[in-house]
């Protein structure tokens, strides 16, 4: 058996067996999600940090993620660079995650900001679960979830608001979805 036969058949399960481990999954995420928030803060020191979700703010009172400091001695952030015009900045990185700042923000204040990236670490293992379980089922789905659960890296950035854990979101829903185009011609459309 190549590695190409394991990517292109999904494991076979009985239904009732994918079922059981589907609810232990979304109960380990909201376990993952409901233990971590015990070391919720909402507010971080990074200057990376600073940069989205100022950039966030700035983008949702005002259109764009520009600042224009009211002199030159009024200090902006190390993530800041100069824009084309004289006396202004932007974030060094992109819009992405300062524009679902500005939604979540616009939606749920300040809070809901910062609860992001906590939501996209959870659903990020039930991604990792998604993916596992289609290529070896569902038991080592659950186990590749509590590997990327039980990461340092992983808890250390889940309460953190730069980009790691929405990044980690993005890349495991973004190659679940790939799979499930490759293996299932006929649901193309999810990719």
């Amino acid at each position: 058996m190549t590695v190409s036969d394991v990517v292109s058949t999904p494991a076979k399960e009985a239904v009732w067996v994918r079922r059981v481990y589907a609810i232990i999954a979304l109960l380990m995420a909201g376990g993952f999600f409901y233990y971590t928030h015990q070391y919720w803060f909402t507010a971080h020191h990074g200057n990376d940090q600073n940069g989205y979700l100022v950039g966030g703010r700035y983008l949702l009172e005002t259109g764009t993620m520009q600042a224009r400091p009211a002199d030159a001695f009024e200090t902006v952030g190390r993530m800041w660079v100069t824009g084309h015009e004289p006396g202004t900045y932007y974030p060094k990185y992109p819009i992405g995650l300062p524009a679902i700042y500005a939604i979540a923000r616009a939606l749920g204040g300040n809070t809901l900001v910062f609860l992001v990236n906590p939501i996209a670490m959870a659903l990020a293992l039930l991604g990792v679960f998604a993916m596992a379980r289609r290529l070896v089922g569902s038991f080592y789905g659950v186990l590749a979830m509590l590997i990327l659960a039980a990461n340092p890296v992983t808890l250390g950035l889940v309460n953190n608001a730069n980009s790691h854990a929405t990044a980690i979101f993005c890349v495991v829903w973004g190659l679940h979805l790939a799979l499930v185009w490759w293996q299932d011609s006929h649901a193309g459309w999810r990719a």
